[in-house]
């Protein structure tokens, strides 16, 4: 995993668990939104990609399913440069879980999709980080 120093220090110095739902900026170069879900199964998937910014998804609370597209992709969504990001339909996946205290960094390179259950659906808090490229 790289070295992302802004985003160890918001962990060490902030108390995810009770941080309130919302966008934290962290200096001029990155961000971070904290969010709660229900976990859900996989229907249509569309994997999202992003230009400028990488993403670090770390486990506040739960536990989360997240796919990585593999493969051939084809262009769903066009991008959007105010969301940095576009959509896109892989042939083939792989699974990843990411638990409590845990992360998955996401480059721009990388097609993904989450917020499926490991087992049953439940509710999760995660954050994720936005490191610009």
């Amino acid at each position: 995993m790289k070295e992302f120093p802004a985003v160890k220090a918001f962990i060490a110095s902030h108390d995810m668990k009770t941080l309130p739902c919302g966008r934290y900026d962290i200096d001029e170069n990155n961000y971070v939104k904290i969010s709660e879900m229900d976990t859900k199964q996989p229907g249509e998937l569309l994997f999202e990609k992003h230009d400028k910014y990488i993403d670090v998804h770390y486990l506040i609370d739960g536990d989360e399913r997240m796919l990585i597209g593999e493969g051939k992709a084809v262009l769903a969504k066009e991008y959007n440069e105010a969301k940095d990001c576009a959509f896109y339909t892989c042939e083939s996946y792989r699974e990843v879980i990411i638990k409590e205290g845990e992360s998955l960094v996401c480059d721009t390179d990388c097609l993904h999709v989450g917020a499926f259950s490991v087992n049953e659906p439940r509710k999760i808090k995660k954050a994720v980080f936005k490191v610009r490229k």
